[in-house]
């Protein structure tokens, strides 16, 4: 399958870094020094010029088996890319990244798929929000996925010193919480994942991700000393798009006080029309006397979402200075994770990595469900579902794994979740954990044929 990406940022890197081992993948920009850094990091083809332009796009030899994904910074473009690839070249997947809101509205939507020949239209900025709002829900875990019709919840926690839970066993931990139905999926020590046996411990630094029956979140989280105290005021840096979506979100549940930030009073006109409830504040988040004003002395969340991550990053660790518990920050670089963790940045939402998980899950034939990369992209979490003709229902469930490299989680069959099965059958969901180097055999054993 050959995979041609239009733009080369943020988003367009994370792609051809989890593709490039295992498709035939084609970058085209406009930015000459895009490409060959590409070119000098992975083994791709690279077209330079505009993915507006069907003589650029003849170039790169778009099939009828291809897969165009668009994640230019222009609305425009990425419409009439997916739109020159499915009539001029008949490409079966045609992914468009649009930012401007009335693309995704209720009447439009549907037809602009219809007409324009779109198979996927995808928001960043509302898988971005979404996110968001569903790590709100988990207090003092960096990390918040669900999995299995959401009865299953990976969280992400950082352990530090202070934890009790350092340096005893996986299986004494493990049995000590009756984790039923679930385990402690993963440790990420020194940016490399470790997929633990039973002897294992945890370290002081070391992050740790649990798979979790989702009723049993607020109990887990309180036996490992991680208080869910309710946030009742929240403070939002940024009436950006994903600003806006959060503020909506929260005025509609009705327990939240929302304070908005923001630089550009032209900003705060156009989220005044959308927003009823929010109390919104002229100025700059980044300066503790704006802080002040906002009442951050009585905050439980912030949430930095404006366009630049130098303000998110420095807003949110001001936020931590005042004693904000919870401050979230959006990060587009993936190099800012590990060490904002370190100086107390609770939660840090890439929204690059968002989209490749949700393009992945486009891409796989439909039989991957959900594709969620761990921090520094040591690993994944998939959530594949078993195909008629899915090479694992001819193999032992025992083989399939390979314990320090791909491990099965779990099993969703039916309304019934499995630690474990002697065979795979048609209709099961698999959640398993991998190294990223690990996906192209996990391709070959789950992928349908």
């Amino acid at each position: 399958m050959k995979i041609i990406i239009c733009g080369g940022g943020q988003i367009g890197q994370n792609l051809i870094r989890y593709l490039c081992l295992d498709y035939e993948v084609t970058l085209i920009d406009t930015d000459r020094s895009i490409l060959e850094e590409a070119q000098e990091q992975y083994d791709i083809q690279t077209i330079h010029g505009s993915a507006a332009d069907p003589f650029i796009l003849k170039k790169a030899q778009i099939q009828e088996d291809s897969v165009v994904v668009s994640v230019t910074g222009s609305d425009h473009v990425n419409l009439l890319a997916c739109q020159m690839s499915h009539f001029l070249f008949k490409a079966f997947l045609k992914v468009a990244r649009l930012r401007h809101e009335s693309y995704f509205a209720d009447e439009w939507q549907a037809l602009i798929k219809k007409k324009l020949g779109i198979s996927v239209i995808l928001s960043p900025e509302k898988e971005a929000a979404k996110t968001i709002l569903q790590n709100m829900v988990v207090r003092h875990a960096f990390d918040v996925m669900q999995f299995a019709d959401k009865k299953l919840t990976l969280i992400g926690v950082h352990a530090y010193e202070r934890n009790f839970f350092l340096r005893i066993s996986i299986k004494d931990l493990e049995a000590s919480f009756q984790l039923s139905n679930g385990r402690i999926a993963c440790i990420i020590r020194n940016y490399r994942l470790i997929i633990p046996d039973a002897n294992d411990q945890i370290l002081p630094g070391d992050d740790v991700y649990f798979l979790i029956n989702s009723d049993d979140i607020i109990e887990i989280m309180e036996n490992l000393g991680l208080n869910q105290q309710d946030v009742q005021k929240v403070i939002i840096f940024g009436a950006t798009a994903i600003g806006k979506y959060i503020a909506k979100n929260l005025e509609e549940q009705e327990k939240y006080d929302v304070v908005m930030i923001e630089e550009n009073q032209e900003e705060i006109k156009k989220a005044a029309c959308i927003l009823e409830k929010t109390m919104f504040l002229n100025g700059s988040p980044d300066n503790p006397e704006v802080l002040r004003e906002a009442g951050i002395d009585d905050t439980g969340c912030t949430i930095a979402v404006t366009k630049n991550d130098t303000i998110n990053m420095i807003s949110s660790l001001m936020a931590h200075r005042f004693g904000v518990q919870h401050p979230i920050s959006l990060i587009n670089h993936t190099r800012y994770l590990s060490p904002l963790a370190v100086l107390g940045i609770e939660k840090m939402i890439n929204m690059a990595q968002l989209t490749v998980s949700v393009i992945l899950q486009h891409i796989s034939k439909d039989y991957i469900k959900t594709f969620f990369p761990l921090e520094e992209y040591a690993g994944v979490v998939i959530e594949a579902a078993i195909r008629k003709t899915s090479p694992a229902l001819k193999m032992n469930f025992e083989k399939i794994q390979q314990s320090d490299r791909l491990k099965i989680l779990a099993v969703r069959r039916r309304d019934k979740i499995l630690g474990t099965v002697s065979k795979l059958e048609v209709g099961d969901h698999v959640i398993a954990i991998l190294l990223s180097n690990e996906y192209k055999r996990f391709q070959k054993i789950f992928e349908p044929d």
